[in-house]
């Protein structure tokens, strides 16, 4: 069975990553955003390349440690031929915690090289009745392309499960090589990330998301020889014998004579006798969702 593409299971991934938000056991709580103002700039020079964006929402959030839990970010445009930066990982180090005690009143994350995807800031700030979110980067790194008008842009911010979000469907500037948008309410409920196939999902949800793809891990050091980054992971992957074992890293239909779900249930389930639990380095284990998800 080749898993690269699959719309039957592709919707189920969906439905158990995205749809996980009423189990109690699971949460992943959304954070619908108001009072959005964006502004996109895109151009042959990176100096021209910038966002700015800013908004609010209501009530508490749940903030995890994003050192420990992780961060990431997309922008991506509504239409086939709009932009879209991909799931950016931020980087883990680059965070500090707000107020007193650090994290009690949020956190923000400054990287003045623009080493994650151009991102330069980014503030998630808790208040007494709600908190707001602001991002800032731009450079060669940023990669969000405006080569015409956009049909609508999304943008999604993770901390942990967490996921805060907002939707602009009306520009006051839609135009080659800039954009400039605001919407005063909150989408009813934050946009699913589309994707094009099974694996596609399992690459943007669970390895970009989970830290799988940074330069120390299955990134640019393609530890253990394993390269889990887009467009080399599934080739590193499908069929593929491990190096450490006589299965295979995956074994398509087959998830216990499969490593890289062992590996993963090993961290998740408390699974024993294959190998170092999945993902390491300190990074939290899947949710029971996401394994499942892979198990599909």
């Amino acid at each position: 069975m080749r898993v690269r593409t699959g719309p039957v299971i592709l919707s189920i991934l969906t439905l158990v990553v995205a749809g996980s938000v009423a189990r109690a056991d699971d949460p992943h709580p959304e954070y619908p955003l108001s009072h959005s103002k964006l502004l996109l700039k895109d151009g042959t020079k990176p100096s021209k390349r910038r966002i700015v964006f800013e908004a609010r929402w209501q009530g508490h959030a749940l903030m995890p440690d994003p050192t420990l839990a992780g961060a990431s970010l997309r922008v991506a445009g509504t239409g086939p031929s709009d932009g879209d930066t991909g799931v950016i990982q931020l980087d883990v180090s680059k965070w500090h915690g707000l107020g007193k005690p650090a994290g009690s009143k949020g956190y923000r994350y400054e990287d003045r090289a623009q080493s994650s995807g151009g991102v330069s800031s980014v503030v998630v700030k808790q208040g007494k009745t709600g908190g707001v979110l602001r991002v800032t980067g731009g450079g060669a790194g940023w990669g969000y392309a405006i080569a015409g008008p956009q049909n609508g842009v999304t943008l999604s911010f993770t901390l942990g499960d967490g996921r805060w979000c907002a939707e602009f469907a009306s520009f006051k500037h839609n135009a080659h090589g800039s954009i400039k948008a605001s919407s005063a309410t909150p989408p009813a409920s934050c946009p699913c990330q589309a994707f094009g196939s099974t694996f596609d999902a399992i690459q943007g949800l669970i390895f970009e998301k989970r830290g799988c793809t940074q330069a120390a891990c299955h990134g640019a050091a393609v530890s253990g020889g394993l390269d889990l980054r887009p467009g080399a992971s599934y080739d590193h992957l499908v069929d593929v014998p491990a190096t450490s074992s006589p299965l295979k890293r995956v074994e398509p239909g087959e998830q216990t004579r499969s490593l890289l779900w062992l590996r993963l249930a090993a961290g998740t389930q408390g699974l024993q006798g294959v190998g170092a639990p999945m993902p390491s380095g300190g990074l939290p284990p899947l949710p029971a969702s996401e394994l499942e998800a892979m198990r599909l």
